[in-house]
């Protein structure tokens, strides 16, 4: 028992959140507000339920003032759908600055092929919605 708790804790350990400082974000798309989108490629999970970080970069500040977000994607492939599971806004551009968190998962949505998030859930399942 004690070996599996420290293997665990060791792959806790090693394993980089997506909001940590070090992510590999890389530019995927601009949206229709002049927000840019990134992704942090490193987070991209295979299977039947893939998921990936994704950051918006705002153009202006939100409505609340945030100047940025992170959203945990993840992608249905077989059902064409997607939701956002964890939401975390930023009061600085880029992921900086003071966090607000919401851990509750959003509803499914079935994104249109042409929106940014058609784009994520066809790079997550490598097709269209």
């Amino acid at each position: 028992m004690g070996r599996w708790l420290c293997a665990c804790l060791l792959c806790s350990l090693s394993a980089r959140p997506a909001w940590a400082a070090g992510a590999a974000w890389e530019r995927f798309a601009t949206n229709a507000e002049s927000s840019t989108i990134y992704l942090d490629h490193g987070t991209r999970r295979t299977g039947t339920l893939p998921r990936v970080w994704m950051l918006v970069d705002y153009a202006e500040p939100d409505r609340f003032g945030h100047l940025s977000a992170k959203v945990l994607w993840q992608a249905e492939c077989r059902e064409g759908r997607a939701k956002a599971l964890t939401y975390l806004h930023f009061d600085g551009p880029m992921g900086e600055g003071r966090a607000e968190t919401n851990n509750e998962p959003g509803d499914w949505i079935y994104p249109a092929p042409e929106s940014i998030i058609g784009e994520v859930f066809a790079y997550l399942c490598g097709r269209n919605p």
